[in-house]
């Protein structure tokens, strides 16, 4: 692998962290009351962010094994030489540190929280959006995303990453058939734009997908109540469906939109000019990208709408 292709790559292992960050997220938020119970029971704070660790310890170490094995079984079929045990200590000290660190950000967001904000029931709040009321539909997922900005953030980030490279690769092959070449952040970069370029940046959108689903399904977690009082007040299926459906698309419009520019940022760095009849790849990465939105989104959105308003408002 050539010292240039460790920037791609670095982009993926971003990738993966905020995917990490999402995960742990969506799991903490699962068991908020769990711990507010505990807080409210008397647990201090350091033990109750040891049991989150030690749970996300154990899963690390599980998927850092997993990783490695499954590199060196890929090594030894292709014929290559196998990771040294330098690299394997670098890849299981940086998957340590993406997990904790992932955990550590949302575990305190949410520890330091009062225990009667997550114990309590009825907290459902329909707001309006500078003194006019939500009355469209999309003003409504605006208003759910940017109710959430941080997740929404890390969505977008992780979406708009892959999305750069993508354009990039693509830039490379039809405007300067195939060969890249230059210095970017102090690396020089030469070589071929191969078939594995574009399954790195496949393996980066499949991470995207991932992360944006957790993200969506966060949010179900944070407005469970609201989606019952939303089912309850005449809300159809399919009009829970079109919400989340919404969030994805809007997610992967606003990567795909930060992703294109970056990517031609990147390439007019490179080479300082550009073919005014290769533009048309920019649309092309946008729909890619909002496309990746959707999918990402359809697993949530049915979970959103098979959330029965009876056992959201029992408790009302």
């Amino acid at each position: 692998v050539q010292s240039g292709h460790l920037i791609l790559l670095a982009s993926i292992f971003i990738v993966g962290g905020i995917f990490v960050l999402d995960l742990t997220w969506v799991d903490i938020l699962a068991n908020r009351r769990l711990l507010a119970l505990q807080k409210a029971l008397g647990w201090r704070k350091r033990e109750r962010i040891i049991q989150i660790l030690a749970r996300i310890l154990i899963i690390g170490l599980i998927a850092i094994v997993s990783g490695i094995l499954s590199g060196y079984g890929l090594a030894v079929l292709s014929g290559s030489a196998p990771p040294t045990v330098e690299i394997i200590t670098g890849l299981g000290v940086m998957g340590l540190g993406i997990s904790f660190t992932g955990t550590l950000i949302p575990a305190l967001r949410v520890l330091d929280i009062p225990p009667i904000t997550h114990i309590r029931e009825g907290q459902n709040h329909l707001r309006r959006i500078s003194g006019q009321a939500v009355n469209s539909l999309w003003r409504f997922i605006w208003h759910g995303l940017s109710r959430r900005w941080e997740r929404t953030r890390l969505g977008v980030l992780a979406a708009a990453l892959s999305s750069a490279l993508l354009t990039l690769f693509l830039f490379v092959s039809i405007d300067q058939r195939g060969y890249l070449a230059g210095t970017l952040l102090g690396q020089y970069i030469a070589g071929d734009i191969a078939g594995y370029h574009y399954a790195i940046v496949g393996i980066g959108f499949l991470l995207a997908i991932l992360s944006l689903g957790n993200s969506l399904l966060a949010g179900i977690l944070d407005r469970r109540d609201e989606i019952g009082v939303l089912k309850a007040i005449g809300w159809r299926t399919v009009d829970v469906i079109l919400l989340y459906l919404g969030e994805g698309l809007l997610l992967g419009f606003l990567g795909g939109i930060i992703g294109s520019l970056l990517g031609l940022l990147v390439f007019l760095g490179l080479y300082q000019r550009i073919n005014a009849s290769a533009l048309w790849i920019i649309p092309l990465n946008i729909a890619t990208t909002t496309l990746i939105g959707i999918i990402a989104s359809i697993y949530p959105s049915r979970i959103a709408a098979l959330t029965p308003p009876s056992e959201v408002l029992r408790s009302e």
